[in-house]
């Protein structure tokens, strides 16, 4: 029987209950059911006419939850699965991914000046090391639920905060500590019912005039549907994610969808061939799109040598370390997966597959 506090009768972010419910989709875990462990069985999204979140139904309990992140998020059977010996040859790389979340932030903020840099949901810590490939090292702190990543982080020389509850309520000597935080593909592994402590608890380790950046897919169900849900189990439009941290507390100074463009009502990605076919000369889009918001960030703070650098010390970092990004700024013509990878995080407009969002904290 199923608990009623489980139960999602209204809206978590615009308290309606106005929704359409549809089937829960589980493709990448189905191994879950023959261990008897299958958490995403038996649950429904609702989708709210309002604000367009959607939510599942019923919450899955916390106990189970972080269970599942912390075996069978990397199990063997799992599409995320990293084996003994790939943990420990592992190599940490730059993605283009954070390169472009840390060029938004410079428009809003000094990177230079950041002394504790936070990132919720860590992962494998693509983040430090595009940072530190920028040329930036401050205090870097993480946390994450799994523990294949906790030890990936930990090899590396990061600081893993261990004290943390489901929320992410952190101890009290993280109060207002941090000048940067970012949460990048996490919160939609939160349940609903919880993201409202979570971006709390993020509100309160994040000092007076930092920056909060915010990147979750963009589900906006009332305009399409997907085929794929799992394991997400809280789903934002931009008008869900714009309220939330509104009604936290934070000013929201940029918000758009980003990324790959979604089109005919489902999440199918334009043909990366197509892309290909629109490059000029030997020139590709990912150079074209970099060097764009490159020469916007250097008129603006006048440091064209050093962002030179910069660029150059990326590019290096990238092919030594083999990364499938690492032709960023080579003269050949780039291969269909790594513009694919690569190219879209640069890209803002309307009906993009993730939203990105800066916000302060006064």
């Amino acid at each position: 029987m199923k608990d009623k506090e489980n139960l999602a009768n209204n809206c978590v972010i615009c308290n309606s209950d106005k929704f359409i419910s549809r089937p829960y989709v589980n493709l990448y875990y189905p191994h879950l059911k023959y261990f008897e462990c299958d958490i995403f069985s038996d649950i429904s999204i609702n989708t709210c006419q309002s604000c367009g979140f959607s939510q599942i139904s019923p919450y899955i309990e916390k106990d189970k939850l972080m269970r599942f992140y912390n075996v069978d998020y990397h199990s063997k059977f799992g599409c995320h699965y990293m084996s003994e010996n790939k943990i420990k040859e592992f190599i940490p790389s730059p993605s283009y991914r954070s390169l472009a979340q840390f060029l938004l932030f410079a428009d809003y903020g000094n990177l230079k000046s950041i002394k504790n840099f936070f990132d919720v949901g860590a992962g494998v810590g693509h983040s430090f090391y595009t940072l530190k490939t920028l040329g930036y090292y401050p205090q870097m702190y993480a946390l994450d639920k799994s523990e294949t990543a906790i030890n990936i982080l930990s090899k590396n020389q990061i600081n893993v905060i261990k004290d943390f509850d489901h929320v992410c309520s952190l101890p009290v000597k993280y109060d207002s500590f941090f000048d940067l935080i970012l949460s990048s593909g996490s919160l939609e592994h939160f349940n609903p019912c919880d993201i409202q402590s979570v971006l709390s608890n993020i509100y309160k380790v994040l000092c007076n005039g930092g920056c909060f950046v915010c990147e979750v897919p963009h589900d906006d169900f009332r305009k399409r549907t997907n085929r794929q849900h799992a394991p997400h189990i809280s789903f934002f439009s931009i008008e869900s994610l714009k309220k939330k941290l509104t009604d936290i507390g934070f000013e929201v100074v940029f918000i758009s969808s980003c990324g790959r463009e979604i089109i005919n009502n489902t999440n199918e990605i334009k043909s990366k061939k197509a892309l290909v076919n629109n490059m000029t000369g030997r020139r590709t889009i990912v150079d074209k799109l970099y060097l764009r918001r490159f020469d916007q960030l250097k008129y603006k703070y006048k440091m064209i040598d050093r962002l030179n650098d910069y660029r150059t010390k990326f590019l290096k970092s990238m092919n030594k370390n083999k990364y499938h990004f690492k032709m960023l700024f080579k003269d050949e013509i780039i291969k269909e997966n790594e513009l694919a990878s690569s190219a879209f995080e640069f890209s803002y407009g309307k009906n993009k597959e993730s939203l990105r969002a800066v916000c302060r904290k006064y």
